[in-house]
């Protein structure tokens, strides 16, 4: 039987597999996702983002693993790009494309997410 702890750090690896392969899909980019209200960032975009937008990262303690993400509100999301694509980041945005627990498909909670766009600071959008 597993244990909680071996359950907690075998997601937390399901994530960082997720974005590695995210990652390698989209070389160079920065990572926005979609949360319901914010938008937030993982893993190694965090310390990008946190230095070009000057905003604080939160830091979940798990079962020997430190976990930090960062959270852009909705509100300031436009702005926060512009910054990135002013200090050259290339930038893919995650959103929600299905309604969480819709009744056609029970067994996705949270929503499927795609790339909806992706801003090179290189090319006039």
């Amino acid at each position: 039987m597993m244990s909680k702890v071996n359950r907690k750090n075998n997601s937390q690896n399901k994530g960082r597999n997720l974005f590695n392969w995210l990652k390698r899909k989209y070389p160079g980019c920065v990572l926005f996702f979609r949360m319901d209200e914010d938008y937030e960032c993982f893993f190694g975009d965090v310390k990008i983002c946190s230095k070009v937008l000057g905003l604080i990262p939160t830091i979940r303690n798990r079962v020997n693993n430190r976990f930090s993400f960062l959270t852009i509100p909705i509100i300031s999301i436009e702005k926060s790009i512009q910054k990135m694509i002013a200090a050259n980041y290339k930038i893919a945005v995650f959103e929600k494309v299905e309604v969480p627990m819709n009744t056609i498909n029970l067994t996705v909670p949270f929503g499927r997410r795609h790339i909806v766009r992706v801003i090179n600071p290189y090319v006039p959008t």
